[in-house]
C-alpha cells in the first residue's frame, strides 16, 4: 500500500506541472423566453480551449503594420483539424458536450476586444446537449465590445490556450450577442439570443488530468482509511 500511495503523489505532482485548458465562462441574460430559459434571467455558459490545438487551415494573424488587420484567428472547420474547443456546457442544458463529425470552432481577437467564442457543426449534427429535448446544434458569443481586454499582434501563430491564459481575469462586455442554436426534428436551427454581462477566462485542468486526480486521490483516501 506504500508503493501505491507513492505513486500516487509522483502521479498528482506529475500531472500538476502539465499544461491546462482555458474556460471561458460569459454571464448573459435571457432576451426571451423559450427553451427552458426566461427573459431577464441571468445564466452561465462555458467554452474550454484546448491547449493542443495546433492550427487549422483557415487561421489567420494578420497586423495594422504589415498592411492588414490586427487580428488573430483561429478556426476549427475540418474534421481533420486539431480540436479548437475542447468542451461546452451551460445553465439548462443537459447531456454531454461531443466533437460532432463536421464541427466548427472559432476565436477572434480583434483590435481590443475577444470578439468571437463559437462551436457548432457545420453538418447540423447535434453537439450531444439538449435543453427541454431540443438538440443543441451550436453556441457562440459575437460582435463583442469588451472593457479591460487587450491584444497583441505579431502576424504569426500563438497558441489559443496560451494566449487567453496570459489574460486571466473577468472583463465586463458592454456589446455583443450571445446565443445558442437548437433543432428539434427536421429544418434549420432555431437560434436563442442572450445578452453578455460579463466573461471570465481562467485555467482548467485538462480532463485526463481530472481523472488522473481522482485516482491519486482515491489511493491516498483508501490509505488512510
Amino acid at each position: 500500500m506504500a508503493n501505491l500511495k507513492t505513486a500516487a503523489l509522483v502521479m498528482l505532482a506529475a500531472v500538476s506541472v502539465q499544461a491546462a485548458y482555458v474556460s471561458v465562462t460569459f454571464s448573459a441574460t435571457a432576451d426571451s423566453t423559450n427553451f427552458g430559459y426566461t427573459q431577464g434571467e441571468s445564466y452561465s455558459f462555458t467554452w474550454v480551449v484546448n491547449d493542443g490545438f495546433t492550427g487549422g487551415g483557415n487561421d489567420s494573424f494578420t497586423t495594422a503594420e504589415g498592411g492588414g488587420e490586427n487580428i488573430n484567428y483561429w478556426e476549427e472547420y475540418h474534421a481533420s483539424d486539431p480540436m479548437l474547443i475542447a468542451d461546452f456546457s451551460g445553465d439548462g442544458l443537459s447531456g454531454t458536450y461531443e466533437r460532432a463529425s463536421g464541427p466548427y470552432g472559432l476565436i477572434i481577437a480583434e483590435d481590443d476586444d475577444l470578439k468571437n467564442v463559437s462551436v457548432s457543426d457545420i453538418y447540423y449534427g447535434a453537439s450531444g446537449l439538449t435543453a427541454q429535448g431540443s438538440s443543441l446544434y451550436g453556441a457562440g458569443a459575437k460582435e463583442l465590445e469588451v472593457t479591460g481586454f487587450s491584444n497583441t499582434f505579431t502576424g504569426e501563430f500563438v497558441n489559443p490556450a496560451e494566449y487567453l491564459a496570459q489574460r486571466e481575469g473577468t472583463y465586463d462586455v458592454t456589446s455583443g450577442d450571445l446565443y445558442l442554436s437548437f433543432k428539434d426534428g427536421v429544418g434549420a436551427p432555431t437560434s436563442f439570443y442572450f445578452t453578455p454581462d460579463e466573461f471570465t477566462i481562467e485555467e482548467v485542468p485538462e480532463p485526463a488530468t481530472m481523472a488522473l486526480l481522482g485516482l491519486g486521490g482515491l489511493f491516498i483516501r483508501r490509505k488512510r482509511t
